[in-house]
Parts: structure tokens; sequence; C-alpha cells
């Protein structure tokens, strides 16, 4: 991703102005690389933030729905679950996310969905899980 476009992504994703981020991808033909900023993947801010709207025209556009940062290994889908945001949770889920993927320190969704209290998110999480 070009100098310009990583800070204006990111910040439009911040936001939460799906009409910006959709502009901003449309812009550029090399969208799988626009995915990753410096800080996080670009999946990972708008799930930590709870914008369904633009988790959704990132998986359109080819994100990996299991994307991990770093440092600590968290996933989108593991973000949903900290904060409690069940519809972009239900967006990564039916997109094929993995709820038994872990993070760095081998703690699932479900474990932080459960540990933050978020009782909507263990719901859906469950719905997914397979025996």
């Amino acid at each position: 991703m070009d100098s310009d476009t990583a800070p204006s992504l990111q910040a439009a994703i911040e936001s939460g102005n799906d009409a910006i981020v959709e502009l901003i991808l449309q812009s550029r033909a090399n969208v799988v690389s626009m995915l990753k900023s410096s800080e996080k993947d670009i999946l990972c801010l708008a799930a930590e933030l709870g914008h369904v709207g633009i988790v959704q025209l990132l998986i359109e556009r080819k994100a990996d729905v299991d994307a991990e940062e770093e440092e600590r290994g968290y996933t989108p889908l593991i973000y949903d679950s900290m904060f409690g945001h069940v519809m972009t949770a239900r967006c990564l889920l039916e997109n094929r996310a993995d709820i038994n993927k872990c993070d760095a320190s081998g703690k699932s969704p479900l474990f932080y969905a459960a540990r933050y209290g978020h009782l909507d998110v263990v719901g859906r999480c469950s719905t997914f899980i397979k025996p």
C-alpha cells in the first residue's frame, strides 16, 4: 500500500465511513496488498471497531478472515469476541472464519467472549462449533 493510501484507508475505517472505504478500495488495482497497515491488519481494525459494513466490504475484496496480528496473534473474530460485536462476529463466521483459531497465548474467540461477558457473542460463536 502506498504511503498516501494506508493512512487514508485506516482513517476511513476508524471513522466507520463505509462509502469512503469503498472509494479508496476501488481506486486501487491491487486491493489485497492494501489490506495490511503498519499497525495491524485492516480487517482486524474494522472488526475491533465493530464496523460490520466495512468488514463485509473487505471480505468481498478477499481479505483473510483469519488474519493474525503479528505480535499477539489476535484475529478479527478474537477482536469481535473481546469487544462484544455480535454482528461483525456473525459476518466473519458466515464467511468461514475459524472459530477454533487461537491467539499466541492459546486463547480462542469463545474464551474472550466468555471472559468479557459477551453472552450474545458466546451464543453466536457456539452455533458454529462443530462437535
